[in-house]
Formats: C-alpha cells, structure tokens, sequence
C-alpha cells in the first residue's frame, strides 16, 4: 500500500485535537503520517482554531488520504473534541495524540503487536519528554517520565481501577494508551460533556 492512500479498514485511529496549536501540528502530523505501519488513519478534530491550524490541516488532508478532518464551528473545549474523534474512528484501535506531541519512528507498530499479542481492550505505554526549549528542570523530567510507565503485567477486572484510582500508582489520562476502539465508544457513550477526559 503505499503512503498516503486512503485505508478503508484501518487497524488504528489516531485522533488529534487541534487548537491553534500551528506552531506544532507540522511535526505532530509528520511523525504520525511517517510510520511505517500502513493501515492507520488521522482524525484531526479542530476545535474553532483561530490561528492557521485550518489550513495546515486542508494542506495535510490534500496530500494524504490518511488525514481526516473534523471541524467545530464554535469552540467546545478538549472533552467534545475526543468525543467527536472517536465518532469518526474507524480503526479497531484509537488513541489520542495532542497536537504538540509527536511519535517515535516505529511506534504504532509496536503498539498493534502488543495489543494484538494479548487481546488487550487498553495498552498503556510510556512517554518520553524532549524539552526543545529548556524549561523543565531534569528532575521534574525523571518524574514524568517515570510515572507514565505503564505496568509490567497485565491488569485484570477490579485491579485496573484499584492500581489506578485507589492506589494512584499511575497517573489517569485519556493520552498515553491505546483503546479498543468499541470498548471506548462503549465507555464513554453516556459521559456528560461537562467532564473532562
């Protein structure tokens, strides 16, 4: 398959909310549509940018038949934006990628073979901070980095929220996971839009 056609059954959705985050999207963009898996899509969700962002996205969208779009007239905040991007997913997988952040070379590959390789509904993975403008202290880095390690062993039942919620072991966010794609729509199908994800 080559690059940039467009994949009618994709393995994984990748949804990134955008908003007037031009500064970044290029790379974020460039680091997802450089993967080497090839059955993925973007689902870029704009929520009313008024900076370029538009337009960066309809070039993408132009030259890649990967890229979707999804456009809010009025801005409706980060909650009503994932919930519009896993509307529009079509993969068996999805996960979330802000628009400043960008993947590693490999990386969706790596995350379909864990997932696949235990039938997982949820794949936790690390992050990895890259302070381009020197503003974290080293420290504060290590810390982040090390709470975002996912677990060495598989979860199971009432341990995911205990290990989660109870014992706070891991910090709780929509980003740095990998979500069967009905196991999210099932989960979040009655979430008011008041909460924040």
């Amino acid at each position: 398959m080559m690059s940039g056609e467009l994949v009618m059954d994709p393995c994984i959705s990748v949804i990134v909310p955008v908003y007037n985050t031009a500064k970044y999207l290029p790379a974020c963009l460039d680091s997802i549509l450089s993967q080497s898996m090839p059955d993925f899509e973007v689902i870029a969700v704009n929520d009313a940018s008024t900076d370029n962002s538009a337009e960066i996205l309809a070039d993408y969208a132009a030259r890649d038949a990967r890229v979707r779009i999804v456009c809010h007239e009025i801005n409706k905040g980060l909650l009503s934006v994932r919930l519009s991007g896993v509307r529009a997913a079509r993969g068996k997988y999805l996960l979330f990628l802000d628009s400043d952040d960008c993947f590693l070379p490999g990386f969706l590959t790596m995350l379909r073979t864990a997932a696949e390789k235990k039938h997982a509904d949820m794949v936790h993975f690390p992050l990895v901070i890259r302070d381009r403008n020197h503003t974290l202290s080293p420290r504060v880095i290590r810390l982040a980095e090390k709470r975002s390690r996912p677990f060495a062993r598989e979860l199971r039942n009432a341990d995911i929220f205990r290990k989660y919620f109870v014992e706070n072991a891991y910090g709780w966010s929509a980003v740095q996971k990998l979500y069967r794609t009905d196991v999210c729509r099932k989960a979040l199908e009655n979430i008011p839009d008041q909460f924040c994800l």
